[in-house]
């Protein structure tokens, strides 16, 4: 399975050529001629392949995107495969839009929170002018 990347690994040629041969791995994992009598693959063949993309969603909907690198770099045409890729923009797509909803709840609770706060000193300003200790 292909290993995490750190978030401080830049995506070099090291950081490639180390992807692209876990996935080369994979691939003759998936192609092995031992797949099937007929010689035409089955699901199970693919089992490494779709393993990975299930631990990638899996993370991205938990907010744990330690392989982002690695998605992103599987989504560059003309290194892999075009189904690969395909699914690697699907994938990294996922992932960009859902820290992008992350970041806008974040920013809505910082702003409800700062209303609410106002609307707290509003209040106990309002409660002491109403019994007559004004500040």
């Amino acid at each position: 399975m292909i290993t995490n990347a750190r978030k401080t690994d830049p995506p070099d040629s090291t950081f490639r050529e180390r992807l692209f041969a876990e996935f080369e791995q994979i691939c003759r994992q998936c192609s092995a001629p031992e797949r099937s009598t007929q010689g035409e693959a089955n699901a199970d063949d693919f089992a490494p392949l779709m393993d990975y993309f299930i631990e990638v969603a899996k993370g991205a909907a938990y907010g744990k995107n330690e392989k982002a690198d690695e998605v992103f770099e599987l989504a560059k045409t003309n290194l892999y495969p075009p189904k690969i890729t395909a699914l690697a923009e699907s994938f990294g797509m996922m992932i960009v839009k859902i820290e992008a909803r992350e970041m806008q709840f974040e920013q809505a609770i910082r702003k409800l929170k700062r209303a609410n706060r106002e609307l707290q000193e509003e209040l106990h300003q309002y409660r002491a002018n109403r019994d007559g200790t004004s500040q």
